[in-house]
C-alpha cells in the first residue's frame, strides 16, 4: 500500500505517538530555556536536578491528564451520537399525558395472573 513504511506501521499511529510525546518535550525545553534566562542553573546540582526532575514529571503527568480528559469527552460525544434515544417510562409522565397511561403501564409490565 502507498504510504505504509516497511515495518507495517501506518501514518495514524506515528502521528498519535508524536502528539503524545512532542508537546511535553517542547514545554520542558521551553522551561529549561526560561530557567537559563533567569540564571536558575547557577543553583547547586543537588538542588537543581531534583527540581528539574519534578518539573518534567509534572509536565508529563499533566499532559497525560489532559489527554485522558480529552479522550473521555470525545468518547462521550461519539457514543451519544451512536446510541439510540432513551425512552422515559416514569409514571408521572404517563399519568400527566394520559390518565390511563399508568394502568396500561401496569398491565404491560406486570406478569399475568395465575388462576389455579
Amino acid at each position: 500500500m502507498v504510504g505504509d513504511c516497511a515495518c507495517g506501521i501506518g501514518f495514524a499511529p506515528m502521528i498519535s505517538l508524536a502528539l503524545l510525546l512532542v508537546p511535553p518535550v517542547l514545554l520542558f525545553s521551553l522551561v529549561c530555556y526560561g530557567a537559563d534566562k533567569l540564571h536558575l542553573f547557577r543553583l547547586p546540582e543537588r538542588l537543581l536536578i531534583p527540581i528539574m526532575i519534578w518539573i518534567a514529571f509534572g509536565i508529563g503527568a499533566g499532559h497525560c491528564l489532559l489527554l485522558s480528559l480529552w479522550a473521555r469527552a470525545v468518547c462521550a460525544k461519539i457514543f451519544a451520537r451512536l446510541s439510540p434515544p432513551v425512552f422515559s417510562l416514569r409514571p408521572s409522565s404517563l399519568v400527566a399525558s394520559n390518565p390511563r397511561g399508568l394502568l396500561r403501564f401496569g398491565v404491560v409490565v406486570s406478569p399475568p395472573a395465575r388462576l389455579c
